[in-house]
């Protein structure tokens, strides 16, 4: 939705009386802040960046107030209520409230992992789950109210309270309490790696650490903060009590970000971020809500890649190519090409993630094309190298050169063209040879005269026109013959590989 300056006025006032009520500001100067606020929102906020994601309807979770979440990714989520009770979300629903501290409020939850979270109370505790189970609460700031936890990892976390102080965890044990905003109630914390946190407090400032330090606290426009969420040093997102706004740090200013106008009936407690696209935050009233973008479509950072051999019959596969934003299916297009791979054309109904390969394809390379889709649409296509030039097996090649066909059949043909001439599709390169042996008429005895022959080696793969010559001796033999059987050998030896040989009993007639 679009937030207009009219309608930050009217929340204004609804703050300002609260805030009156509470005995929190002056209420010249809590208007006067809201129309600034006002101002900066409608000038700096696009309706554009609004449009591309938005927060669910709110979840029932609880029927206490909720005050802490925490998501280190959209599929899991950990919530925690001011009686003691815990919540987890699964990416589809909020499991129910179980007891953890029953004894004491619990006030934040951090979650590097869906195996690893962190806990604490409003006694200075801290409780840890391992992915099933929670611990027993331990003390780690005994003399102050905890506030706000971040874990970077199970190794690194950090721990604030309402007079200022954080604590440290190293994987085992906790610091004890350093002084990092004196003067104000810290509210919240995050820390997206040991190198980086942000903390916030209820009156509108902020610190960071870096480098090993805590910076000095430093102003904010929007009062009342009381939850932060930074899933990296460049990008943290927090939320106030009153407005229902999430202000955004890009790392060196803040600002306010298409979340800017979650409408919510009770203060927001707490925000988690996994990502710049997934948030959730929780309630007074107990409630959820997720914010969620559409990723961008897939992008490919690497083609797809055919396996199997170029051959008429052999089978080819396809293996996906590298792709951005998490695509959830693929679809495909095999094609035949020139034999550079240029000038392709969509073979019909190949559109699975294996081709078989038809006589067609022979003379031809084969390409595939690719495309990632997941829930914001279809990538371009992605496009494979091409094949070798599509050959036909070497039995197939061998076998359509040994016996002649039409008038090529006849014994008169074969003596006045000394032979018999033929295209062979040679599958690679190697070593053709040919043998005709005549058999004695009606016998089926082992043939003993050669009257024809061939050898010829091909350097690569190709077609190229070769002739069974006769042998002169058997000429005159064939001269007087009405009829002769003739039994051919082909034998086809590609380099370096075992020969595949063909034998063919043919008639050929006067």
């Amino acid at each position: 939705m679009s937030l207009r300056p009219s309608d930050l006025r009217s929340r204004g006032r609804l703050v300002c009386s609260l805030r009156r009520s509470r005995a929190l500001g002056h209420p010249r100067r809590c208007a006067s802040r809201v129309v600034l606020i006002a101002a900066i929102l409608f000038v700096i906020v696009p309706s554009v960046a609004r449009a591309s994601a938005h927060w669910s309807a709110p979840i029932q979770v609880d029927s206490s107030p909720l005050v802490s979440v925490s998501c280190p990714s959209g599929s899991f989520c950990a919530a925690v209520d001011s009686a003691g009770n815990a919540a987890t979300f699964d990416g589809t629903a909020w499991s129910a409230p179980r007891s953890i501290d029953a004894a004491i409020a619990l006030s934040s939850v951090s979650c590097p992992s869906a195996s690893f979270c962190i806990a604490v109370d409003s006694a200075g505790n801290a409780l840890t789950f391992n992915g099933t189970s929670w611990s027993v609460p331990i003390s780690i700031d005994a003399s102050m109210a905890l506030s706000s936890v971040s874990c970077a990892s199970a190794s690194f976390c950090v721990a604030v309270d309402t007079t200022g102080n954080e604590v440290t965890y190293n994987g085992s044990t906790w610091s004890a309490p350093v002084s990092i905003d004196a003067a104000h109630n810290l509210s919240s914390v995050s820390c997206p790696s040991a190198s980086f946190c942000l903390a916030v407090d209820i009156n509108s400032y902020f610190v960071t650490y870096e480098s090993g330090s805590w910076s000095q606290p430093a102003g904010l426009v929007i009062e009342q903060l009381s939850s932060v969420s930074c899933p990296s040093a460049s990008f943290c997102t927090a939320v106030n009590n009153g407005f229902g706004w999430a202000p955004t740090y890009d790392g060196s200013t803040w600002g306010p970000n298409p979340m800017s106008s979650l409408e919510v009936g009770a203060g927001l407690r707490s925000v988690s971020c996994s990502s710049v696209a997934f948030c959730a935050t929780v309630d007074d009233a107990g409630e959820a809500f997720i914010y969620s973008t559409p990723p961008p479509v897939p992008v490919s950072t690497a083609s797809p890649v055919i396996s199997g051999s170029a051959v008429q019959g052999a089978l080819l596969t396809e293996a996906h190519g590298s792709w951005t934003h998490n695509p959830t299916r693929f679809t495909y297009q095999w094609e035949d090409c020139d034999a550079a791979g240029g000038d392709c054309s969509a073979i019909p109904d190949a559109t699975s993630q294996a081709y078989l390969i038809s006589g067609s394809d022979v003379g031809h390379t084969i390409r595939v094309q690719e495309r990632a889709i997941n829930a914001s649409g279809s990538s371009g296509p992605a496009i494979s190298g091409q094949t070798a030039v599509v050959v036909l097996p070497a039995a197939t090649a061998v076998s359509r050169v040994l016996v002649p066909t039409g008038r090529a059949a006849r014994i008169g043909a074969l003596l006045s063209h000394d032979g018999y001439s033929v295209w062979f599709d040679a599958p690679a390169g190697g070593r053709l040879t040919v043998s005709w042996q005549l058999a004695p008429h009606g016998a089926r005895g082992r043939p003993s005269l050669l009257i024809a022959k061939l050898s010829v080696t091909f350097r690569h793969a190709g077609a190229k026109r070769v002739k069974i010559k006769l042998a002169r001796r058997y000429r005159r033999l064939l001269a007087v013959s009405q009829r002769a059987t003739v039994v051919a050998t082909g034998t086809f030896t590609p380099s370096g590989q075992s020969a595949t040989s063909v034998t063919k009993r043919f008639d050929l007639r006067g």
